[in-house]
């Protein structure tokens, strides 16, 4: 893992320990204790970032790995394969995680979040309606 990875990996810890900043209680424990964060994690012939609970891949891209076209149509092409394989990618310069990483993690919450208020289960809608974190289909930050 180099600098950057390790300045996002420890913002996302801090983040997720002190959660109540961020999330009420009650929301917290319905969607976020179940997040798990995998570092350097294999997928097939590709090695990850990191991967949030088996779903979620989270690629920080250096200056160095998009220097050439060759390059970039690799990184291109890496990502169709994740996304044709059912998985959300979420993807940060390393220049952002290096001005500030705390935000980064925050879009990834808001992303994950996001994308957790999409099911069809009646139960989980209602929940998120009550306590006015879920608006249509978008997240309200609290």
């Amino acid at each position: 893992m180099n600098k950057i990875e390790e300045l996002f990996y420890d913002e996302f810890i801090k983040v997720d320990a002190s959660r109540e900043m961020y999330f009420n209680k009650n929301i917290d424990e319905y969607f976020i204790y179940s997040l798990e964060i995998k570092q350097q994690h294999p997928i097939d012939i590709y090695i990850v970032d990191f991967l949030i609970n088996d779903e979620y891949i989270i690629e920080i891209d250096g200056h160095e790995s998009h220097k050439t076209k060759e390059q970039r149509y690799k990184d291109y092409k890496r990502e169709r394969y994740f996304i044709s394989k059912g998985y959300i990618v979420i993807k940060f310069t390393g220049s952002e995680v290096y001005v500030d990483s705390e935000n980064c993690v925050l879009q990834t919450f808001d992303i994950i979040i996001n994308d957790l208020t999409k099911t069809d289960n009646e139960e989980i809608r209602s929940f998120l309606k009550a306590k006015k974190y879920f608006h249509g289909k978008s997240f309200t930050r609290v």
